[in-house]
């Protein structure tokens, strides 16, 4: 328990998840956080958002803080905790979510800190852990899922914890490790993810942990680091990465560690850092990104006074925040791409009382019975070999 004390003070981390909403009339996002709680906000008439749902010990929650959550494509959510479990929850008809599996240890799961999570296009969902291993799981009838492989040091010299994790659009799997490595994955003939591309400082990489990473449609990766930097990556025709450009002070980026990196639907990257602020950054018609927004207290009194630990946007515009201290903020993109502020959540709004970990937005509403049967008749790895590396 100190050790974790001591991270949640020292280390706050970000594992961020940005997924589009569906036309279903209401706005649903899920927030993470170190009070162990996962909670559902819900927009309202006003546009206000309201707590519809607290996920906690008492409902079959987890018992220590939520690293990271994310939604696939038909709305189910994943957890992941310091407990050492991922837990899966099904969406139900009035809103609310239903427990439906804990993975642990005994079931194949991680022996530490589950550090972040992501679902691909088809329902593969991976998890990344301080037990320096990812894990990937496949999805099998009744919302469930099983393990088929584990990728660690045999794979691909793995020697530190991995702490971000993303899907590209043609399926490579890119993870973010805390001794600044990038490595990109992609599945061999036998079905099986094995390491294509290690980018490190001998490679244009960061010099310190990725503490966030994503991807656009078109093939571009960002990852923010500790090195108070964000580098922006382009595929090239072998799918590998290469440096487009960096951002940093001398480009009017981030003066500490930058915790957040998400882009929304049009393309703007958007980033949440240590210093406190947030920064809108647009492609010029070359490609390369600049600043053309800071959201920090000169801009705006309702900013954050506390490191920006997470950050996610919506097609509709809306831009979420979460911070150290525990606090939402809502923000509204306008005609010119820039964000206004429209509201705050924090434990006086039935908010949460510490860090803010993982923020993100629910795709679409479905109900639990089309779910199961989408997963009895269009589940594409049931009979997939299952392989494990061992240390």
């Amino acid at each position: 328990m100190d050790n974790l004390n001591n991270f949640l003070k020292s280390t706050v981390l970000l594992f961020f998840a940005c997924l589009h909403m569906g036309a279903f009339g209401m706005n649903i996002f899920a927030s993470a956080s170190g009070d162990n709680s996962i909670k559902i906000w819900k927009q309202s008439k006003d546009n206000q958002f309201e707590c519809v749902q607290t996920i906690d010990q008492d409902s079959d929650g987890h018992k220590e803080p939520v690293m990271s959550i994310a939604f696939n494509d038909n709305g189910l959510l994943a957890s992941g905790s310091c407990d050492r479990t991922i837990k899966i929850w099904a969406p139900t008809t009035n809103n609310q979510f239903k427990h439906i599996q804990t993975i642990n240890c005994n079931s194949g799961g991680h022996v530490n800190w589950i550090t972040a999570l992501a679902f691909n296009k088809d329902g593969l969902l991976v998890s990344v852990s301080r037990d320096k291993t990812i894990k990937i799981w496949a999805p099998i009838t009744n919302n469930q899922f099983k393990h088929i492989q584990t990728l660690n040091y045999n794979s691909a010299f793995l020697t530190d914890w991995v702490s971000s994790i993303a899907f590209t659009k043609n399926g490579l799997l890119v993870s973010g490790s805390r001794n600044g490595t990038i490595r990109v994955w992609e599945k061999n003939k036998d079905n099986q993810f094995e390491c294509v591309q290690t980018i490190d400082q001998n490679s244009d990489g960061h010099t310190e942990s990725i503490m966030s990473i994503a991807v656009t449609k078109d093939g571009l990766l960002a990852s923010g680091s500790y090195d108070e930097t964000i580098k922006v990556w382009k595929q090239n025709e072998n799918n590998h990465f290469e440096l487009k450009q960096t951002l940093d002070q001398n480009s009017h980026g981030h003066t500490d560690s930058v915790k957040s990196i998400a882009f929304t639907k049009n393309g703007l990257l958007i980033s949440g850092s240590d210093d406190n602020t947030i920064k809108v950054w647009k492609p010029n018609t070359d490609g390369r990104f600049t600043p053309i927004q800071t959201i920090d207290y000169n801009f705006n009194e309702h900013t954050h006074t506390a490191w920006v630990t997470s950050t996610t946007s919506n097609k509709d515009g809306f831009l979420v925040s979460g911070a150290d201290k525990g606090a939402i903020k809502i923000w509204k993109k306008n005609k010119k791409e820039s964000f206004k502020y429209i509201q705050t959540i924090d434990y006086n709004s039935d908010g949460h009382t510490y860090p803010v970990f993982s923020i993100a937005c629910m795709p679409s509403e479905k109900k639990l019975d089309e779910f199961n049967q989408n997963l009895k008749t269009n589940c594409e790895y049931k009979d997939l070999k299952i392989i494990t590396h061992e240390e």
